[in-house]
């Protein structure tokens, strides 16, 4: 079983909706899980949206957090996924310390930039690989080839090349328990997700390795 935690100390970065659409991407080749520990419960409650499937299935974390709570999926599931909140800070610390990878969504503004100390503070005191994404990201935004440079300068070989998009499809199909290659209102923006998701999943694998 792999453990891949997604972590920000910031709100907003998109964590919750790139972790539905790898999980799904996820589940075509092996079995999958997400432990939801976000107040809001945005995965339990999109799961449900999409029907409560077996594949990815969508669980509720508990506060005694996730080195606790992954043994309970041990030889269940291949992959699981860890929706770690923003601002509990035993809980991050817990999701860090049980995972094989932290991926840390960063979005290209200077808050969001200044804002990744205390990931990398944790995965480096518990020595836990992990990968920067760009996150609700734009190529056209004066930003986005700054953030690229910042983020390769503070932890260099530690940034997916591969993005995560500011895109409708992503937004649209997350109300309705879907996911952006699964988005039927544009089928250009569906098939653009599709790209970029299974470009992003195949970086995941190999970061793992």
């Amino acid at each position: 079983m792999t453990v891949i935690a997604v972590a920000a100390t910031k709100g907003g970065t998109g964590k919750s909706s790139l972790i539905a659409n790898l999980a799904v991407r996820a589940s075509q080749d092996a079995s999958v899980a997400i432990l939801d520990y976000d107040p809001q419960l945005s995965l339990v409650r999109w799961h449900e949206l999409r029907g409560r499937p077996d594949n990815p299935a969508a669980l509720e974390g508990t506060s005694r957090g996730a080195r606790v709570d992954v043994g309970r999926l041990a030889q269940v599931v291949d992959w699981v996924f860890l929706d770690l909140p923003p601002a509990t800070q035993h809980l991050i610390r817990e999701g860090v310390r049980a995972a094989d990878l932290v991926i840390v969504p960063v979005k290209t503004s200077p808050l969001d930039l200044e804002a990744i100390d205390p990931i990398l503070e944790l995965c480096d005191h518990h020595k836990r690989p992990f990968m920067f994404v760009l996150s609700m990201y734009d190529a056209k935004w004066k930003l986005a080839e700054t953030a690229f440079a910042y983020l390769a300068k503070v932890a260099p070989g530690s940034v997916f090349k591969e993005t995560f998009g500011y895109r409708q499809a992503y937004v649209g199909a997350m109300i309705g328990g879907a996911t952006g290659p699964e988005y039927n209102e544009d089928a250009k923006q569906a098939r653009a997700c599709k790209q970029e998701i299974d470009a992003l999943w195949a970086a995941v694998q190999q970061a793992v390795k």
